[in-house]
């Protein structure tokens, strides 16, 4: 049985701890509350997307077909790396516009004008008196496996510039000759090398039949070798 100086009680309880609502809701409505920070839209107008560079990059003397075991040579120009601490040189052949899924290639901090050759073993750097960065890659070399695509190849250059950020790109086609032959390495008389009088050896490469040329079974291509008469002594 509850009495009734317990329910008055109960009463008074109730009735203090909705004045303490009241109270604290009432404080909290006069908070001055500041957020430190930026806000989402101002962080956005920070970020400062990669500029392209169209011709920022370029392949030495401007040749688009290199066969598997030829060295590739790029230059990048002053404009993309200048004032960058590093660059990056990326396969997006395959990769479409996503370059997380990008071959890397190389990594590189930009090299200083006046230093000589640096060699890395798979590929060398370079830089020139006017400003450009020159990268010569060596496919032969077991590194490049499964790097470089046989047929086109699409090579992007990314300046790690936080502040600047620029890229450029190229393409070029790695394709080997599909059809070769021989001109005639020999004398007239069959033999290849001739004994001098003096026990000295001549050899001859003569092409007695003039140009050699090999066509494709199907007519579309053709390789001919030009009337090259080379002798060499030992």
């Amino acid at each position: 049985m509850i009495s009734t100086a317990t329910i008055k009680s109960r009463g008074l309880s109730f009735a203090l701890v909705g004045l303490a609502v009241i109270w604290t809701t009432a404080c909290r409505s006069k908070m001055d509350v500041k957020t430190v920070g930026s806000t989402l839209a101002s962080r956005t107008k920070l970020a400062k997307l990669p500029t392209d560079t169209p011709g920022g990059i370029k392949l030495q003397g401007l040749k688009k077909f290199f066969q598997t075991r030829e060295t590739i040579t790029v230059e990048i120009e002053k404009e993309v790396v200048e004032g960058a601490p590093k660059f990056v040189l990326l396969n997006v052949t395959k990769s479409g516009d996503d370059d997380s899924k990008a071959v890397q290639l190389i990594t590189e901090e930009v090299p200083g004008g006046g230093l000589a050759l640096i060699d890395r073993g798979t590929h060398s750097l370079l830089a020139t008196e006017d400003g450009k960065v020159r990268v010569s890659f060596y496919p032969t070399n077991p590194a490049w496996k499964e790097k470089f695509f046989y047929g086109l190849n699409k090579v992007k250059v990314i300046a790690d510039d936080l502040t600047d950020p620029r890229t450029a790109s190229l393409e070029f086609t790695l394709q080997d000759f599909d059809i070769m032959d021989f001109s005639v390495m020999s004398f007239p008389n069959g033999g290849e090398v001739t004994k001098l009088e003096d026990g000295s050896s001549f050899e001859g490469w003569l092409n007695v039949i003039g140009p050699a040329q090999a066509v494709h079974a199907d007519g579309t291509s053709a390789l001919t070798a030009g009337m090259f008469d080379i002798v060499n002594g030992f």
